[in-house]
């Protein structure tokens, strides 16, 4: 396989302000935000950015914890491309999409865009480990049939709400709350042949 280099670039509802000295300063839709990064080792290069910041994640005493600067809405949209979610402050720093992972999304609907061309059925995409679903809403609204796993009840449910936000209906996506191990023994019994799985990037 051709190896492929793939560059994660802003994007309208992202932006990576600055970083540094253990942080970063991310924009999210219309809100910005504070968060660990303990590969920032290098100073801020733009120290008065980071007033803009309306909530920012500390550890202390061995805790994580948001403290928020301003009003901060329990859930507040974001989109890239036609794929949209609900994203929100949770307890161990993230919101609910890993942005960085954008080029991922890009490949992946164009590879099943690709497929299609080229195979009389549309793809079978396979997301182990699927988190709240973008990468399963963008395989799915290229057209590929889609089978989503992820054991974490939240993250199915999330995933759910996010596919409805981007116009997906209940049927488009086999959503599979289960281990992934089992999962794919259970799916191997199918015999089913699927086109591509994408790398289990969040584990």
């Amino acid at each position: 396989m051709k190896r492929a280099d793939l560059t994660a670039e802003p994007w309208a509802d992202y932006e990576l302000i600055d970083s540094g000295e253990n942080m970063k300063l991310e924009r999210f839709g219309s809100l910005v935000l504070a968060r660990p990064e303990t590969e920032a080792l290098w100073t801020k290069a733009k120290p008065g950015e980071w007033q803009r910041a309306v909530a920012e994640f500390k550890f202390e005493d061995g805790k994580g914890k948001w403290h928020t600067h301003a009003p901060v809405p329990e859930t507040w949209p974001v989109a890239w491309g036609d794929a949209k979610a609900h994203l929100r402050l949770t307890s161990f720093k993230h919101t609910g999409i890993f942005p960085e992972q954008a080029p991922n999304w890009q490949w992946i609907g164009d590879r099943v865009r690709d497929i299609s061309q080229e195979a009389p059925v549309a793809p079978r995409v396979l997301n182990l480990f699927g988190y709240t679903g973008i990468a399963s809403i963008v395989a799915a609204q290229a057209g590929a049939h889609v089978t989503h796993v992820d054991a974490s009840k939240q993250s199915l449910d999330w995933a759910h709400e996010n596919a409805r936000l981007s116009g997906l209906s209940n049927d488009t996506i086999r959503w599979m709350l289960d281990d992934v191990l089992a999962a794919v023994y259970a799916l191997i019994v199918t015999m089913m042949i699927w086109h591509f799985i994408p790398e289990g990037w969040r584990r």
